[in-house]
């Protein structure tokens, strides 16, 4: 009925990214109560969902975004996306999209869509994987551009991701490292 996932980052040894989404389950899959994003010489950031006031709060910003259904966080998404994908097989088809508003802690919100591309092989812990793919198209020039790897032997959880902020950035990338469910 409850869930935390915590996503970590260093570079030599120094703590670069700190982010933690703690929330609840319910009808819709993951619902996110609260976001925190920490980074390098930076105070950490908050997004609180309201959901007695049906908002998103921000702490670094005044502004506000209504709470609509299956709203996710920068973090959250990930797991939403495998949820909803092991739930549906169409999902995992030629044409598929899954559309999902995702807010930062930091004041911003949109609406991603991520596209079912192909099947692919990955290492996975060493070992090749098939895994399914999708990928978030950036819609403006300092857009995400977001690649995410689902295992099918994992409940379709990302075993790979690698996100961008924009041509030329070096992107991101996030690989499981660890899965530790009850």
């Amino acid at each position: 009925s409850a869930y935390e996932l915590s996503l970590s980052g260093s570079v030599a040894g120094f703590s670069v990214l700190t982010q933690t989404s703690r929330g609840h389950v319910d009808a819709g899959g993951l619902a996110p109560d609260s976001f925190t994003d920490k980074r390098l010489r930076r105070e950490a950031k908050t997004a609180t969902f309201d959901r007695n006031k049906g908002q998103v709060v921000f702490s670094a910003a005044g502004d506000t975004y209504p709470i609509v259904p299956g709203i996710q966080d920068r973090l959250s998404w990930m797991t939403q996306l495998a949820a909803l994908v092991e739930a549906d097989p169409g999902l995992r088809t030629s044409g598929a999209r899954v559309p999902m508003f995702v807010v930062g802690a930091r004041g911003d919100g949109e609406t991603w869509e991520f596209a079912f591309e192909r099947s692919e092989a990955v290492r996975a812990e060493g070992t090749p994987v098939q895994a399914a793919k999708f990928t978030r198209r950036p819609r403006k020039p300092d857009d995400s551009e977001v690649h995410v790897w689902l295992d099918p032997a994992r409940h379709h959880l990302p075993i790979l991701a690698r996100l961008g902020e924009g041509p030329g950035d070096d992107p991101l990338e996030l690989r499981l490292r660890s899965l530790r469910l009850p």
